[in-house]
């Protein structure tokens, strides 16, 4: 089973497991100053979800330098994939905006003990998912 999927992409203990998952969502509104009183605000829309995923590495636990590289092509596509949580349930369709990673512990033959990574991703899809059926 995994945490999440994106595309193809899934997150699992064997790939890469995430530790935090921090969601942001957001709302536009115009400015329109006003003469005396305070400035009034119109929405205009809500603006594009943000989820940001953090996980540690540690091979051979979990995932390595591999599953970090299948998540750099598929950001390097320009694609976007749907993002689907682990009991089924679409949550959209995203984008992968950025990965980094930091190594640490290295073996003798150079290669990492413990790699953090951070994967951020924005919602493109236009379609509203009705959370009620």
């Amino acid at each position: 089973m995994a945490l999440l999927a994106l595309g193809g992409f899934k997150f699992k203990l064997k790939t890469a497991p995430f530790k935090t998952k921090q969601t942001e969502k957001s709302a536009n509104f115009a400015k329109n100053s006003r003469v005396g009183q305070r400035s009034a605000y119109q929405f205009l829309g809500v603006d594009n979800e943000k989820i940001t995923l953090s996980g540690k590495l540690l091979p051979p636990l979990t995932g390595g330098k591999k599953d970090l590289l299948k998540l750099e092509k598929m950001m390097e596509t320009g694609e976007s994939y749907t993002l689907v949580d682990g009991n089924g349930f679409v949550i959209g369709s995203f984008i992968i905006n950025s990965i980094s990673n930091t190594d640490d512990l290295f073996f003798k033959d150079g290669m990492p003990r413990k790699t953090q990574f951070t994967l951020k991703l924005t919602r493109v899809d236009d379609d509203r998912i009705d959370l009620i059926g």
